[in-house]
């Protein structure tokens, strides 16, 4: 009957190391992903308005010039991750979704991007075909 008694021991324990293992791994994991989401940049509208407007002379608009450079940015970055987010591409780029609108509907509308779902679950992917390598219209 001894060997019962420190076999069940011996299994309590294991289980109990387990499951402080395995809860060691878990707290791990969740620590490495809390840190990942304050990684981001930090976006436009949560600076304070006096630093916001110290650190980038800003008129309102974007010339033609600078959303077709945008747009070529975004387009290299579609190729190299297909079926990305907006919010993947304007983490990658450095900027908000937002400025993203005009420069993706511009590769869409050449059709060199094309999308898959809607909303905040839109995928983007480059098109296949002979339009994909145009450039977009300025």
């Amino acid at each position: 009957m001894k060997t019962n008694k420190d076999l069940g021991e011996r299994i309590e324990k294991l289980v109990h190391d387990l499951v402080e293992t395995h809860m060691q791994e878990t707290r791990a994991a969740v620590l490495a992903a809390v840190a990942r989401g304050f990684e981001t940049p930090q976006l436009a509208a949560t600076q304070p308005r006096a630093a916001k407007s110290k650190s980038r002379p800003f008129n309102g608009r974007r010339s033609g010039g600078q959303i077709a450079a945008l747009a070529e940015r975004l387009f290299e970055l579609v190729c190299a991750k297909p079926g990305d987010s907006m919010v993947t591409f304007a983490t990658e780029l450095g900027v908000t979704s937002q400025q993203l609108d005009r420069p993706m509907k511009m590769l869409k509308n050449a059709g060199r991007v094309r999308s898959v779902g809607e909303r905040n679950r839109t995928c983007y992917f480059p098109a296949v075909g002979s339009k994909s390598t145009s450039s977009p219209a300025a």
